[in-house]
C-alpha cells in the first residue's frame, strides 16, 4: 500500500467519473443524483483506503443524505451548460429522482486500469440499489457519523476501522497495559522535573 498523502483535487477527473458512472448506469432504474454521489464517495474513499490516493481527490462534505463531493452542484450545472450532460427528473416510487444523462462519452484515459475496475465493480455491486439505501449505508461510515453538517470529511478517516477487536488483540492490549502505565508514569515524572527546574 502506498503512503497516504493529502490528495489533490481533480475536478476534471470528477467530471469524467460522473460521465463514466452515468454511462454505465443508464439501464439502472435506481440511478439518480443521490446514488451518483454515493458511488463517487465509495470509489474515492475505497481507493484511498487501498492505494493511499483517491480516484478524484475532490473534497467531500457531510450532508443529511450522507457524504457528497462539495463541488458537485456547481460541476453538474457547468456540465449542463457545456452540453456534457442533461438532468432528467422522473418519479421513482413516489420520490423525485434527478437522473444524470451523459451527452458524450467519458474520457477513460483519465483513469488507471485499477480505478476503472473499481468504478465498474461498485456500479455492479450497487446495481438496482436505491439512492436512499446507499445513503442509509453511508450513514454507518465513521467520517460521516463524526462530521457536523457541511463539514469536510478527511480522506484519512477511510483508514480508521470501527470493528470490534479480536480476542488476540484484546489479550495483546492487556499484556501491554502495565508497560503503557509505566511509560506514562515515567514521562509524567520527567515533565514534573522539567517544570520544577523552570519555576
Amino acid at each position: 500500500m502506498m503512503t497516504p498523502s493529502k490528495p489533490a483535487a481533480n475536478e476534471a477527473k470528477l467530471k469524467e467519473a460522473i460521465v463514466f458512472i452515468a454511462s454505465l448506469s443508464d439501464r439502472d432504474d435506481a440511478f439518480g443524483a443521490t446514488k451518483l454521489n454515493k458511488l463517487l464517495f465509495r470509489a474515492d474513499f475505497t481507493a484511498y483506503a487501498h492505494w493511499g490516493k483517491p480516484v478524484t481527490g475532490v473534497e467531500y462534505f457531510a450532508l443529511e443524505q450522507g457524504p457528497a463531493p462539495r463541488a458537485m452542484k456547481k460541476l453538474l450545472r457547468l456540465m449542463q451548460e457545456q452540453g456534457e450532460i442533461a438532468i432528467r427528473e422522473k418519479d421513482y416510487y413516489g420520490k423525485e429522482q434527478h437522473r444524470v444523462i451523459p451527452l458524450r462519452s467519458p474520457n477513460t484515459g483519465s483513469f488507471s486500469k485499477e480505478e476503472m475496475e473499481l468504478l465498474f465493480r461498485l456500479i455492479q455491486q450497487y446495481w438496482g440499489v436505491s439512492g436512499t439505501s446507499m445513503s442509509n449505508e453511508s450513514h454507518e461510515f465513521l467520517g460521516w457519523e463524526l462530521a457536523q453538517l457541511e463539514e469536510t470529511i478527511p480522506y484519512s478517516v477511510a483508514l480508521v476501522g470501527n470493528r470490534e477487536p479480536t480476542l488476540d488483540e484484546i489479550k495483546r492490549g492487556l499484556d501491554l497495559e502495565s508497560f503503557a502505565q509505566e511509560c506514562l508514569a515515567r514521562n509524567a515524572t520527567r515533565k514534573d522535573e522539567r517544570d520544577n527546574r523552570g519555576a
